[in-house]
């Protein structure tokens, strides 16, 4: 059970960091704009 918990911590913070890395390349290519 703990490791299912963790399993999905883990995922969520996967996507969190993505969509993290998405942000801030869409800043970074509005002020080259």
């Amino acid at each position: 059970m703990a490791l299912d918990v963790d399993y999905e911590a883990y995922l969520s913070g996967l996507e969190q960091s993505k969509e993290t890395k998405l942000l801030s390349e869409e800043l970074l290519n509005g002020y080259q704009i």
